[in-house]
C-alpha cells in the first residue's frame, strides 16, 4: 500500500510539472519558453474544456430519476399532512390549506398560498399515488357544495375577526380608564361598579359569541374533511401514503451514489485516453501534445475530486454545520467556529504561496541551467558568462568551478553541460 501511494504522489508530481512547465521540450537543450500568446491561448482552452466537460457530467446526470419526480414536495406535504388527521391542530391547518388554496377564496382575492391546489403548476410524479392526489385535489377545486362550505366558513372567521376586535378594544377603553383613574389625570373621570359590571357583561357576551362561532367552526371542519373528494384523499394517503415517502426516502438515499456512478463513468473512458495520450506523447517526444494532455488530465482530476467531495457532502447530514454553530452558540463559544475558517484560511493561503514560490524557483534553476549550457558551448563561464582560458578549471572574474569529474569514466567534463564529453553519461549534479 505504501508503494502504490509513493507511485501516485510521483505522478502526480510530474503532473504538476508537466502542467505548470512554461518550457516545451523534452531535453534541456531542445526546451524553448513559451510565449504569451501561447500562454493566453492555453488557459482559454481549460476554461473551455472545463465548460464542455461540466456541460457533459451535468447532461449524463440527468439520466438518473430524481426522488423528486418520483413524489413532488407538493405531494409529500399533502401526504403528512394528512396523515396527522388525528390532531386538532393538523386538522385546522389542513382544513385552512384547502380553503386558501381553493377557487373561492381566489375569486375573492385571498391572499392564501397554493397549499395543495394546483392549477398554477400541475406536477408530473411517477407515483401512481401522488397522481391520484392530484386529481382529487384538482376535483375539490370545482365542487361547489365544498365551495358552499367554504363561502360559510369564511363569514364565521370574519365574525370571529370582529369579535376578537370589539373583545379588545373594550379591554383596551377599560384598562386606559382604569390607569388614568389611577394616576389623576382626569379628575372628573368617574369609574362605578356599574361602568365595572357593564364592561364585564359585555365581555361575557363576547366570549360566549366567540365559543359558539369556535364550535362553528370546527363543525366547519369536519363538514369539510367530509366531503367526497376529501374522504377519497384521506382514504388514499391511509392506505398508501406511508409507502409513497419510504420510495421517496429510498431513492433521495441512493440518488447521489447514482448520480457519482454516472458522472465518474462519463469521466474514466477521458482520463483513460487522455492518460494513454499523455505517456505516449512523452515516450514520442512530443511536447505539445504532452502539455495538451497534461491540461486535459488535471481538469479531469479536479473533476473527480470536486465529484468525490460532493457525494461525501451529500451522504453527510447537510445540518451537520448549522448544529455545530448552534451548539457553539449555545455554550457562548460560536467564535471558535470563526477562529477555525481563520486557520483554514491561512493555511490555504501559505499554502498557494508555497506552491507558487516553488514554482519560480524550479522555474528560475531550469532557465539557469539552460543559459549556462549555451554559455558553455561557446567556452564562457556558465555563471556570469565572461570569457574562459583555454583549459580553465575556474572563471577568473567570478571564481566559479567549470569542470564536474564524470560518475561514469571519472574524467573531468564541463559542469554545465547536460551529458559527459567524453562518455555520454548524463551528468548529475
Amino acid at each position: 500500500m505504501k508503494e502504490i501511494f509513493q507511485r501516485l504522489g510521483a505522478q502526480a508530481f510530474l503532473l504538476k510539472d508537466r502542467l505548470f512547465n512554461t518550457q516545451i521540450g523534452t531535453k534541456r537543450s531542445e526546451k524553448e519558453p513559451l510565449t504569451k500568446f501561447s500562454i493566453v491561448v492555453v488557459i482559454l482552452l481549460d476554461f473551455l474544456l472545463f465548460g464542455l466537460i461540466y456541460d457533459g457530467i451535468s447532461e449524463q446526470g440527468k439520466v438518473v430519476e430524481t426522488p423528486e419526480s418520483f413524489a413532488s414536495y407538493r405531494c409529500r406535504d399533502t401526504i403528512e399532512s394528512f396523515q396527522k388527521l388525528d390532531q386538532p391542530e393538523f386538522q385546522k391547518t389542513v382544513v385552512n390549506n384547502l380553503y386558501q388554496s381553493s377557487s373561492f377564496n381566489r375569486s375573492k382575492g385571498g391572499y392564501g398560498y397554493d397549499y395543495y391546489g394546483y392549477y398554477s403548476a400541475p406536477t408530473n410524479d411517477r407515483s401512481l399515488e401522488c397522481a391520484n392526489i392530484q386529481v382529487l385535489l384538482t376535483k375539490t377545486d370545482s365542487d361547489l357544495a365544498l365551495q358552499e362550505l367554504y363561502r360559510t366558513r369564511s363569514g364565521i372567521v370574519s365574525d370571529l375577526e370582529s369579535n376578537e376586535k370589539q373583545t379588545s378594544m373594550l379591554r383596551n377603553n377599560y384598562d386606559t380608564k382604569l390607569l388614568e383613574k389611577i394616576a389623576g389625570q382626569d379628575p372628573n373621570l368617574v369609574i362605578d361598579s356599574g361602568t365595572a359590571a357593564t364592561t364585564k357583561s359585555n365581555l361575557e357576551q363576547l366570549a360566549v359569541a366567540k365559543s359558539k362561532l369556535d364550535q362553528q367552526l370546527r363543525d366547519n371542519a369536519a363538514e369539510i374533511l367530509k366531503n367526497s373528494h376529501v374522504a377519497e384523499i384521506i382514504g388514499l394517503v391511509k392506505a398508501s401514503g406511508e409507502k409513497v415517502i419510504d420510495e421517496y426516502d429510498q431513492l433521495a438515499f441512493w440518488y447521489p451514489v447514482k448520480i457519482l456512478g454516472v458522472q465518474v463513468l462519463f469521466l474514466i473512458p477521458l482520463l483513460l485516453v487522455v492518460g494513454f495520450w499523455s505517456n505516449r506523447s512523452l515516450m514520442k517526444g512530443r511536447p505539445y501534445q504532452l502539455l495538451m494532455a497534461s491540461h486535459l488530465l488535471a481538469i479531469l482530476g479536479l473533476f473527480i475530486v470536486l465529484k468525490l467531495l460532493e457525494f461525501v457532502y451529500d451522504i453527510l447530514p447537510k445540518k451537520l454545520i448549522t448544529t455545530i454553530i448552534d451548539w457553539l452558540t449555545s455554550i457562548q463559544l460560536v467564535g471558535i467556529w470563526y477562529y477555525l475558517l481563520i486557520l483554514v484560511s491561512v493555511a490555504g493561503t501559505l499554502g498557494i504561496v508555497y506552491f507558487v514560490q516553488r514554482r519560480v524557483k524550479i522555474a528560475a534553476e531550469n532557465r539557469k541551467a539552460e543559459v549556462g549550457a549555451k554559455r558553455a558551448e561557446k567556452s564562457q563561464c556558465w555563471s556570469c558568462g565572461a570569457g574562459l582560458l583555454v583549459g580553465a578549471e575556474h572563471c577568473i572574474r567570478c571564481g566559479t568551478a567549470q569542470l564536474v569529474k564524470c560518475k561514469g569514466c571519472k574524467k573531468e567534463t564541463p559542469l554545465a553541460g547536460e551529458h559527459c564529453m567524453h562518455c555520454g553519461r548524463e551528468n548529475t549534479r
